[in-house]
């Protein structure tokens, strides 16, 4: 971000860049990374929090000029401009705005240039914005007691039997170390509402746990066979041994323990409570799908479908559409607005409520997680759907 801040401040922002120094900007609280950043920045570049209106303004409005020039040059060659563009190109008043008002909160009040209209006008929408989760989840270990991971230090949160808990830089791992476990001590993993977390398994195994997830595991495998179970939503990489065959067994009520068998692959599964199906997809390895006398086998690129015991395979399925919240994105195939709202709940931690009939949409395309709430609606909005953002719930209109 300090190299895109440098480029800002010399004119060399694409307008990819432009949008995401204006996404890190737009939000209600900086982070205490957002403020050390701004620290150094204010220290190397004096010209910000002293002769701001003389230095640094003359340099963004010839930004903000070269943009504007931009745009016209596009509408006069008749090409369709994404309607995302006069936000992306109003960054030049919220970076004056969005430092401005981080150095008065400090007591670092610099000469400030006059508020324009627009810059007034957007710092109040983002009052209203709803920040992009993060990583956030709550560990409960054998003997009940529970640790919020988003506010754990680094380093040994806690050791059952032989095995230790770490927590190194936003993943949680555990080390079994090599003695016998005579008890089965089991953890719990649960991500709330605008929450994702990474696991690794005592044998090595990696978990993505989207949000309102969670995984059940022992602290130590030991027996023939290493079990866990989830809720929501989990990427796996399981570690291959075929002495010890990885199972997953789908602990969601109406799933009534559905299980998975693996020997060492990368797949996800989705079952949430409030989705149409259950969806397993595999993208390398092999799995089997057990279901009480059946067992259904997935290949690499088929995706699996169930509701109330019906499976269905799908072939050649876009595997990195099922993967993409792993990945940092939305991604949209065809998806009705209800799914698309769904997925926005539960990473912005929002309800949603439906003003009048709900339009008959589909999306598809694929955006950012990082962005905020308003970001997303507005490219949901070019299918003619609206939006408000009302404190932690959207309403959807038509």
């Amino acid at each position: 971000m300090e190299v895109l801040f440098q480029k800002y401040l010399e004119n060399q922002c694409t307008p990819e860049e432009t949008e995401t120094l204006l996404t890190w900007l737009m939000v209600d609280e900086y982070s205490q990374e957002q403020k050390d950043l701004i620290n150094r920045l204010l220290s190397s570049h004096p010209e910000i929090s002293k002769p701001l209106p003389k230095v640094l303004q003359h340099r963004l409005q010839k930004n903000w000029e070269t943009t504007l020039r931009k745009i016209e040059e596009k509408e006069n060659e008749g090409s369709k401009l994404n309607k995302l563009s006069w936000v992306r190109y109003a960054a030049v008043l919220l970076l004056i705005a969005g430092i401005g008002a981080y150095l008065s909160l400090h007591n670092k009040t610099p000469s400030k240039p006059a508020a324009t209209s627009s810059a007034k006008e957007l710092t109040r929408q983002t009052r209203k914005d709803l920040a992009p989760g993060g990583n956030r989840a709550v560990l409960t270990l054998g003997d009940g007691s529970t640790i919020v991971l988003d506010n754990a230090k680094n380093g040994i949160l806690a050791q059952q039997g032989n095995t230790k808990v770490l927590k190194l830089n936003g993943k949680l791992s555990y080390n079994p170390g090599n003695a016998r476990h005579d008890e089965t001590v089991y953890n719990t993993i649960s991500t709330p509402r605008g929450g994702q977390y990474q696991i690794e398994l005592p044998d090595g195994s990696q978990v993505w746990l989207n949000a309102v997830s969670s995984i059940r595991f022992p602290a130590a495998f030991a027996g023939n066979e290493r079990k866990v179970e989830i809720t929501g939503e989990a990427y796996f990489e399981v570690a291959k041994n075929a002495a010890m065959p990885f199972k997953v067994v789908i602990a969601t009520p109406s799933e009534n323990g559905t299980e998975i068998e693996v020997t060492g692959t990368r797949f996800n599964i989705m079952a949430y409570n409030d989705e149409a199906a259950v969806k397993t997809t595999l993208l390398e390895g092999s799995v089997k799908i057990n279901q009480e006398s059946k067992a259904v086998p997935l290949k690499p690129g088929q995706q699996a479908r169930w509701h109330d015991k019906s499976i269905k395979i799908i072939d050649h399925v876009d595997t990195e559409e099922a993967v993409a919240w792993k990945n940092g994105y939305f991604q949209f195939a065809s998806a009705s607005l209800q799914q698309v709202m769904r997925q926005i709940a539960r990473w912005y931690d929002v309800d949603i409520s439906y003003a009048g009939k709900v339009p008959e949409r589909r999306f598809g395309g694929k955006i950012s997680r990082d962005n905020n709430a308003s970001e997303v609606l507005k490219v949901l909005e070019l299918s003619k759907v609206k939006f408000r953002i009302e404190d932690k719930r959207i309403i959807v209109t038509p």
